[in-house]
């Protein structure tokens, strides 16, 4: 993903949490390194009225729900993947 397209992307997953769930997204989380967030997107956040967080570069254990998520994730993909060859 490109820079330029980052907030293109934070408003097509904006309308998607709007149109699944019919709530508002509330906060997003970025990591330091700066290749996702620039002033453009933290003044559309900011006008949206929704919260962001900036973690330090390269800090994993920052972002803690996100790792989880991310060990989760594979874990499921692993165990379908495995199924898949039972059969």
């Amino acid at each position: 993903m490109k820079k330029k397209d980052v907030l293109r992307h934070i408003k097509d997953y904006q309308a998607f949490i709007k149109t699944q769930t019919s709530k508002n997204l509330k906060a997003m989380r970025f990591d330091g390194r700066g290749e996702y967030i620039d002033h453009e997107v933290i003044n559309y956040l900011k006008s949206c009225g929704i919260q962001y967080e900036i973690t330090a570069a390269h800090s994993s254990a920052q972002n803690g729900i996100a790792e989880r998520l991310n060990h989760t994730l594979i874990e499921h993909a692993c165990q379908q993947l495995k199924s898949n060859d039972r059969n």
